[in-house]
């Protein structure tokens, strides 16, 4: 389940609460602090087993704060996903080099289809 956090900024604290759980709120003066603690106090409100913090999915919204803010958060959700995507491809990449490797397929030929070196395919499908 992902939980949509509101964060706000007040003075120079972060405020975080939770949409889906309206028990599950807390502040902090970062936001490494403000990620920890809400995912604190989500584990606290759904009474989840210790440790199952960290596999929390979160989406922090920002509210009432320079668009800046707002622009930053979105450069480092477009980053995350970016890096995901890159192991996404990665991994289907190597399945599809020693596809081809078994198959019977030239390396220079592998390498070619795939957009890699010959000697990245060699890696790949080892």
């Amino acid at each position: 389940m992902k939980y949509v956090i509101d964060v706000y900024r007040e003075d120079k604290q972060w405020l975080g609460e939770s949409r889906d759980l309206p028990a599950a709120h807390t502040f902090a003066k970062n936001l490494v602090l403000l990620d920890q603690y809400m995912r604190e106090a989500i584990a606290v409100a759904q009474n989840l087993p210790v440790g199952a913090e960290g596999s929390l999915d979160l989406e922090y919204v920002y509210r009432d704060v320079p668009q800046f803010v707002i622009d930053a958060a979105e450069i480092g959700r477009r980053r995350r996903q970016a890096e995901r995507d890159i192991a996404e491809a990665n991994l289907a990449a190597r399945q599809a080099a020693a596809t081809l490797k078994s198959a019977g397929y030239s390396v220079r030929d592998a390498a070619q289809l795939l957009e890699v070196s010959p000697g990245r395919i060699s890696q790949m499908a080892a």
